[in-house]
């Protein structure tokens, strides 16, 4: 029994006791019993003398007596003795007296027997009888071994008086008892000891005054009290409930005239009608018991100086049933009681009391039960009880080693409730060295019939290393035999709370019985209430509430463990660390850590949720979330990563309750890239302690870890990845052992945010081990025009989590402004957090990031399929319609195929010069201008390759600059003037960053168009444009090549390039199979890249193998054409015994030549090197 059934048990009995004790001295009247023969009537048994009793002295002996009569009230009366000696002046001595009193004939008798008694009988009140005159004692004296006997019968088989009788319920022992009728008044000094089936009793001089006329006892008495039984309290401590109880009210207040019965004498008279008094419908009383209360129940025990009981007692009279009219027959005797064989009841073999089942009330002190006129206040009705003991202060000792002081316990029977109740002096405290702690509190109440207890007002537990308050004695054990692994508090928490505590306990039985009975030794479910602290060494947490839901006792040990962990209402975690990577904060509404058996049935942390306004806060990280599920695993811990810097877990303590520190793993300090280690066989892992971590055979076991995380509903997580803040957005988050997934929706698709760059898709995969990247569906890349600033004035801050205006999509942002609201001070420089004690609304100080739709991407890559990134091998594969954008304010570069393939450097280190390679630190930099940067950041990492394939396009465009009162949208490009643009196509594109080399093999297009405003030349011809400003469009078929090194270009197999000017319709087309071009150098890949790419001059232009030029209706053919820009002049050679030749639209041909020079601001020819003849065709005017 714990230390709540104590006060339930206890509480019972000392009612039950007291009921007993007085019921049994001083019966209620009873119905009146049917007796027509009436009064006072002697019979003489065989062999007595038939002697008439006077009343003067020398009167003879009578050697037996039996003398039946009933009372004014119709109860039935039997007095027997071995002999009747008449005194003087009404005294009547008899040996061996015995008196019965059939309060309720065959069903309930009490007899009264002693060795001698003397009695007093008015002669005024005297009957005349067979053998004489004999009238009803006012007052008189029993004396050695004094008896009361009650016996309890089923009123259908006959009632056994006999001394070894099984209905006898009680048997009431003194030495000596007076009593006088008139005054109502029983003293028995001496010793007063009761033994009776379910209750015993002593003590020391008894005094009861009675008043027949009001029915009642005025006064009842025990001068020195011992003890009170109450025996066998399992079958016997269930009291019902006043308002269930069957008992019925007499509810008038007088009676109906009765008949007087008619004696001998009388025949001849009219019938008397005797008129009772008013008789009241119930009496209420107050009994009082002093001095040194000690209650032992069931190994508790309850210490207290003083013992007060408020109970009222009904009048039972009411109408005569059937059966009472059957039983109400003529009386019979004992003989005939015990004469007929067959009445006797049939041997019942008790069953052996187990005396831990009884309850023993002790007190040094007197005992009082005095009447009180009017209702207690407290008390419902007549069937109410209450009881109170008060202590300086009151102690209560449990079996468990326990001790619970207070200022007073009482008991209310119409509420079935157990109250106790703390005082300035004596406040109410819980010494639990099974618990491990101290629990103070105002004052507890237990609803018995509710199987339900209330801890009211504010109150503290606190975990001690040693008991305070226990008493050896007392408790026949020191707190130093509890287990230190069984207690639920470990020294240095506490737990606080400011309204209450609720507890609720299992049942005894099954919900199909009809009467439920509470079993509390099985608490169901503990709840705190009302801004719970819990502090521990490891963890802090807040919460309005919390509840610890119990799994059912245990058969063999009895022992409960909790199964369901639950707190609601801004709830917030610390953890606790010297480390600072080692903290933790959870905020949330709702949070909630289940448990479940394991193999050998211990429960241990299955899972913990949480929900409604989810933050998770360490150092450098935080989340936000409408949901959170965490499943925990225990063994070998293994590591779990949902970032390059998330933690590996930290061994917590094997305390189920203590799993809320547990619910995120710990990275290893000393290791940067957590990598998960190798698999066995068998499923297990080889992972090395941690060097501050004690090794003990049962860590393994004890282990927690994170099997499983996930988190739902507009997730929103920051973290510091090298001093650089990433974002992620998400519907949904989880992540396991292996990897962590990220789901978006219509409502909030999945975004991840670095510097610059913005990373969206449906689904996007990151996989631990391997450390790969995977988006699931189409998704985008996007780079902001400015990187995020997390300057204060750049952040919003609110006190709780706000929702983004306007809808989301995968748009970035050039800051975090939220909502629009006004910006104040939040964290420092780089945006890092520190971890704080945990109070209410503790995480919520730093507002979710949110993303409202803003400018466009300034660099943007959109797929449709998936996009694969391999750790291992450095790539990432872009699938499905890939384009990729990049937009400045006066031009912009687009890349398009149906996938893109692009293979990565490893991480560099120490270098600050300018590379030629797309340089990121994760995700790519962009100057203020928008462009990408070009110099390689500490730790960057560099583009090695490019293979675009499958309908690869690359588009280079600019635009003239806005005039400042411009109108037009800057990102209206339709409406903008075009100056240059540059577009490269081919089934297949591949790009090396280390020749510098952009490469199509296959067939393929390149145009080029210029429409820069024309430099002034006076001396220029505008019929001729080699190159220049116009449109330039080339085709080739088998292979392209530009060297971006040194600005070269080279294209092969039927190679066709068509040149219109911008001024002149006079347009130039160029056949040969292969085609060189070498342009001035600006800088190789870096400026190519840097979002201004250059549009570099020609140096020279050749063509070769089949050359052929149609320009101003001329054609040339020639083997070798060579475009000298500095110059402007075009060298036409042929081949070893080959010609170059012109024909004009006639068809007449030139004379050819070896070697012919076109000079283009002349639009002249002239022959360098003859052939066969030299001729110079005339230029046509």
């Amino acid at each position: 029994m714990n230390s709540k059934q104590v006060l339930i048990t206890a509480s019972a009995c000392i009612v039950a006791a007291i009921i007993f004790f007085f019921t049994m001295l001083a019966a209620p009247a009873p119905k009146r019993a049917n007796n027509s023969s009436g009064g006072s009537t002697i019979i003489a048994i065989p062999g007595w003398e038939k002697t008439e009793l006077g009343s003067g002295s020398g009167a003879p002996n009578m050697k037996g007596m039996e003398v039946h009569f009933n009372d004014n009230h119709g109860v039935q009366y039997d007095l027997l003795g071995e002999s009747l000696t008449p005194k003087s002046q009404g005294v009547i001595d008899v040996i061996k007296p015995i008196a019965r009193i059939h309060l309720k004939p065959n069903k309930t008798v009490v007899q009264i027997s002693a060795d001698e008694g003397t009695f007093i009988t008015p002669t005024s009140e005297t009957r005349t009888g067979m053998i004489g005159t004999v009238g009803q004692p006012t007052s008189g004296l029993l004396k050695g071994n004094v008896v009361i006997r009650l016996f309890e019968n089923d009123g259908v088989t006959p009632i056994d008086l006999s001394d070894d009788s099984i209905n006898e319920v009680l048997n009431l022992k003194m030495q000596q008892a007076n009593f006088d009728r008139d005054l109502g008044q029983i003293e028995a000094d001496g010793s007063v000891k009761l033994d009776g089936r379910d209750v015993a009793f002593e003590g020391e001089n008894l005094n009861i005054i009675y008043s027949p006329l009001l029915q009642r006892i005025n006064r009842l008495e025990i001068q020195k009290g011992k003890f009170i039984r109450i025996k066998n309290v399992d079958n016997t401590n269930s009291l019902k409930p006043a308002d269930e109880s069957n008992t019925p009210l007499d509810d008038d207040v007088t009676t109906e005239p009765k008949e007087q019965p008619k004696t001998d004498s009388d025949q001849s008279t009219e019938p008397q009608i005797l008129k009772t008094p008013a008789r009241p419908t119930s009496q209420y009383y107050h009994i009082t018991l002093n001095d040194h209360i000690q209650i032992d129940a069931q190994k508790n025990q309850l210490l207290g100086d003083q013992l007060e009981l408020y109970l009222g007692m009904a009048n039972r009279q009411g109408k005569k049933s059937q059966d009472q009219e059957n039983n109400n027959a003529k009386p019979t005797n004992e003989s005939d009681e015990n004469s007929n064989p067959q009445s006797t009841p049939a041997v019942v073999v008790a069953e052996e009391d187990d005396p831990d089942d009884d309850i023993l009330i002790k007190w040094t002190g007197p005992m009082l039960m005095l009447p009180v006129d009017d209702k207690p206040e407290m008390l419902a009705n007549v069937r109410d009880i209450y009881m109170q003991i008060t202590g300086t202060p009151m102690k209560i000792l449990p079996p468990s080693k326990d001790v619970i002081t207070a200022s007073s316990i009482d008991y209310l029977h119409s509420q079935s409730r157990v109250r106790v109740r703390s005082s300035t002096a004596y406040p109410l405290l819980i010494d639990s060295p099974q618990i491990g702690g101290l629990i103070t509190g105002k004052h507890f109440e237990m609803f018995l019939d509710k199987g339900l207890g209330i801890l009211q007002g504010e109150g503290n537990m606190h975990g001690l290393s040693r008991s305070v308050l226990s008493d050896a004695k007392a408790n026949n054990a020191t707190s130093d035999t509890i287990n230190s692994d069984d207690k639920s508090l470990t020294p240095g928490t506490s737990i606080h709370w400011t309204d209450r505590v609720e507890l609720v306990f299992y049942p005894e039985n099954d919900d199909d019985e009809d009467v439920i009975k509470t079993n509390f030794d099985a608490l169901k479910t503990i709840t705190f209430r009302g801004d719970v602290e819990v502090e521990h060494d490891e963890f802090d947490v807040v919460s309005d509430l919390i509840t610890v839901q119990m799994t059912k006792p245990t058969a063999d040990k009895n022992k409960q463990e909790a199964s369901i962990i639950e707190a609601a209402g801004d709830v917030s975690l610390r953890t606790h660390s010297t480390d600072p990577e080692r903290q933790l904060a959870l905020h949330a509404n709702q949070a909630n850590i289940h448990f479940v058996p394991n193999d050998t049935g211990k429960m241990i942390a299955d899972k913990l949720t949480a929900n409604d306004d989810v933050v998770i806060r360490r150092p450098g990280q935080v989340l936000w979330s409408d949901s959170l599920l965490v499943e925990l695993g225990h063994g070998e811990p293994v590591v779990v990563a949902m970032s390059p810097q998330l933690p590996v877990e930290q061994i917590q303590s094997p305390d189920p309750v203590d799993a809320l520190d547990t619910m995120l793993a710990w990275e290893d300090k000393e290791q940067p890239i957590p990598t998960v280690t190798s698999v066995k066989p068998d499923g297990t892992t080889n992972v090395v302690a941690n060097a501050d971590t004690p090794k003990t055979d049962d860590d393994k076991s004890d282990k927690i870890y994170l099997k499983k995380v996930t988190v739902e509903g507009d997730v929103r997580a920051r973290m510091i990845n090298k001093d650089q803040a990433v974002y992620a957005f998400a519907h949904r988050i989880t992540g396991d052992d292996n990897q962590v997934e990220l789901f978006g929706n219509d409502q909030r698709p999945t975004q991840v945010v670095q510097d610059s760059g913005i990373l969206a898709g449906d689904h996007l995969v990151y996989t631990h081990k391997d450390q790969n990247l995977h988006v699931i569906g189409k998704g985008t890349l996007s780079y902001l025009s400015t990187p995020l600033d997390e300057k204060p004035q750049n952040v919003t801050i609110k006190p709780s989590v706000t929702k983004p205006q306007g809808n989301l999509n995968v748009q970035p942002v050039s800051e975090l402004n939220v909502d629009g609201s006004t910006t104040t001070s939040s964290s420092n420089a780089n945006g890092a957090t520190n971890t704080k004690p945990a109070q209410t609304g503790d995480v919520t100080n730093q507002i979710a990031p949110s993303l409202p739709t803003l400018e466009p991407a300034k660099v943007r890559v959109q797929w449709q399929d998936n996009m694969h990134y391999n750790h291992q091998t450095l790539q990432a594969l872009f699938m499905g319609d890939v384009v990729l954008t990049a937009s400045r304010a006066d031009g912009a570069t687009t890349v398009k195929g149906d996938d893109i393939r692009v293979l990565f450097n490893k991480f560099t280190s120490g270098s600050s010069k300018p590379i030629s390679a797309l340089d990121t630190p994760n995700l790519p930099q962009v100057n203020d201008d928008g462009m990408v940067k070009v110099t390689s950041l500490q730790g960057g990492r560099q583009v090695r390759m490019v293979n675009i394939k499958g309908n690869a396009e690359f588009l280079e465009e600019t635009w003239a600059p806005l005039a400042a009162n411009a109108t037009i949208d800057p990102d209206d490009r339709a409406n903008r003037t075009l100056l240059t643009r540059l577009r490269i196509a081919g089934q297949t594109m591949d790009f090396d960053a280390v020749p510098e080399t952009i490469t199509i093999p296959g067939a393929g297009t390149l145009l080029h168009e210029d429409h820069r405003p024309k430099a002034s030349s006076s001396n220029r011809s505008d019929d001729v444009q080699f190159t220049g400003r116009g449109q330039t469009l080339f085709r080739w078929k088998d292979q392209f090549m530009l060297d971006i090194a040194h600005n070269d270009m080279i294209m092969k197999d039927y190679v066709q390039m068509l040149h219109i000017p911008e001024d002149s319709d006079n347009g130039i087309q160029l056949d040969c199979r292969t085609f060189l071009a070498d342009m001035e150098a600006t800088g190789g890949l870096g400026t190519w890249l840097s979002g201004n790419p250059p549009t570099p001059d020609l140096k020279v232009v050749q063509a070769s193998r089949d050359v052929r030029i149609n320009a101003q209706n001329r054609q040339i053919t020639t083997d070798r054409a060579t475009y000298i820009h500095n110059v402007r002049k075009v060298k036409l050679q042929a081949n070893e015994n080959k010609l170059t030749r012109i024909t004009t639209p006639s068809g007449t041909s030139s004379p050819g030549a070896e070697l012919i020079v076109w000079e283009l601001d002349t639009n002249r020819f002239y022959i360098a090197r003859p052939g066969r003849m030299n001729e110079v065709a005339p230029r046509r005017r």
